[in-house]
């Protein structure tokens, strides 16, 4: 859990902004927002990083179900509980990484 919060700030501090991941960006923050959760000017960023977060883990640990990465969102971030994280995840897989098969249920 703090990993995952250690490994969002890096990726923060790295992010390089490319035209390819500006569309993929928006496409995710849009898809964030038909599934019901709220994108602001505050919240933003943070969506991102932990899209891109959730991405990446999935990438790294092609055997951690889309629940799991939700999972560690939610214990990391209280403002993100489960039901969000899944949001995000979702959004995250379609957008950031559709190569990665599996997707969580939203309810």
């Amino acid at each position: 859990m703090k990993a995952l919060m250690i490994s969002v700030m890096a990726a923060a501090a790295g992010l390089a902004l490319a035209p390819a991941a500006l569309a993929d960006d928006q496409g995710y923050l849009a898809e964030v927002s038909s599934l019901g959760l709220p994108v602001s000017d505050d919240n933003r960023d943070v969506l991102v990083q932990l899209g891109r977060q959730a991405c990446l883990t999935a990438h790294e640990d092609p055997a951690m179900r889309p629940d799991d990465l939700a999972m560690q969102i939610a214990e990391a971030r209280s403002a993100y509980p489960f039901e969000k994280a899944t949001v995000v995840v979702t959004a995250a897989l379609h957008n950031y990484c559709p190569d990665v098969t599996a997707t969580p249920s939203v309810s």
